[in-house]
């Protein structure tokens, strides 16, 4: 997938705030919070990987609460697969994640040897 695509799907979906993919989001009835939408997931991934906002603990607890069903996906009238980009970033966040914790064991590692 690319970056450009899925860019303008999130924005898409963040400017057109039909909210259809509440009603039938597992994650919304489960934590009963509209934070959880899969828009809003949606809209704190815009900040973090295109507006550069920092990433804390918290937003990728609620990153991490999609329940991969892709009822959002078809409720969209967009066609716009919010799991899929969820997914994505997702991976991105894990790979940021595990290179950031090889970059602290490498520097611990050399500040051990001095």
């Amino acid at each position: 997938m690319e970056t450009d695509k899925l860019k303008e799907e999130i924005y898409l979906c963040l400017n057109t705030r039909c909210n259809y993919c509440r009603d039938v989001c597992g994650a919304v009835k489960r934590y009963k919070m509209d934070f959880n939408s899969p828009r809003e997931k949606l809209e704190l991934i815009y900040e973090i990987f295109y507006n550069n906002k920092n990433i804390e603990k918290k937003v990728i607890d609620i990153i991490y609460r999609c329940l991969a069903c892709k009822k959002c996906a078809k409720a969209c009238p967009y066609g716009i697969d919010t799991s899929k980009i969820l997914w994505y970033h997702r991976n991105l966040i894990k790979s940021y994640s595990i290179r950031r914790y090889i970059f602290m064991i490498a520097y611990l590692f050399r500040s051990f040897i001095k």
